[in-house]
């Protein structure tokens, strides 16, 4: 059974992630990417919900679950899940990255700075609800660093 700091660590990480990871996404689209997609006849709202509640909601909320867990019970595996997983979306797009306009080159790198964004929400929401957890983490992360086990 987890404690009460921990479900609002895990709270906070995936759902407050999901929100601030939009914002900081939708503002960074806006800026280097222009208004091209914004032409759309649909309204804000239909947007805000096409966007934030698609498929990239649910991947997010996922990775940030799985980087949650890790960041708790496995602290030295987060770095690894973290370079695999942006590895993946790298290539996972690559091709259609070279051929495609600079609109899509731009987006998927905001995609990208996405992902970044949503992984440093991890670290500032387990940092707020239970701040030993990180000192932990990072304790062993020298003590291995160092060559030794724990």
């Amino acid at each position: 059974m987890i404690g009460p700091s921990l479900f609002w660590a895990f709270i906070a990480s995936v759902f407050g992630g999901a929100a601030v990871t939009y914002v900081c996404v939708e503002t960074l689209r806006l800026i280097y990417v222009g208004r091209e997609d914004q032409k759309t006849k649909e309204g804000f709202f239909a947007r805000f919900f096409a966007r934030f509640f698609a498929l990239g909601f649910v991947t997010g909320c996922i990775e940030r679950f799985i980087a949650t867990t890790l960041l708790i019970w496995a602290p030295n595996l987060l770095a690894p899940f973290v370079g695999a997983w942006i590895a993946l979306k790298l290539a996972a797009n690559w091709a259609s990255v070279k051929e495609r306009s600079a609109t899509v080159r731009r987006n998927h790198m905001v995609a990208i700075l996405g992902s970044t964004i949503s992984f440093s929400c991890i670290i500032v929401a387990v940092l707020i609800f239970t701040p030993e957890i990180i000192v932990g983490a990072l304790k062993v992360i020298v003590s291995r660093a160092n060559g030794g086990s724990e």
